[in-house]
């Protein structure tokens, strides 16, 4: 149960599995810094979830991608 303020986001793993040119994974934990940083800036969910292709597309330098990335955020307002 998410209480205000709180938020959920969910991805696919070809998010994390995107990987650069020398094969080194995205990881969750650059996911997570991701999004707190972006919270921590004040930034809304919508706009972490704008920023996040460009950021995927700086990380992969071009790779070709085998997967699906996909990500859902809801937030609690109230």
């Amino acid at each position: 149960q998410l209480r205000p303020g709180q938020t959920l986001v969910q991805y696919t793993d070809g998010v994390v599995e995107a990987h650069d040119r020398r094969g080194r994974e995205f990881e969750v934990s650059r996911f997570i810094e991701f999004f707190c940083q972006r919270a921590i800036a004040g930034h809304s969910v919508a706009a972490a979830l704008q920023d996040l292709p460009s950021r995927l597309d700086r990380w992969t330098e071009g790779a070709p991608q085998e997967d699906d990335i996909t990500v859902l955020a809801v937030r609690r307002l109230g």
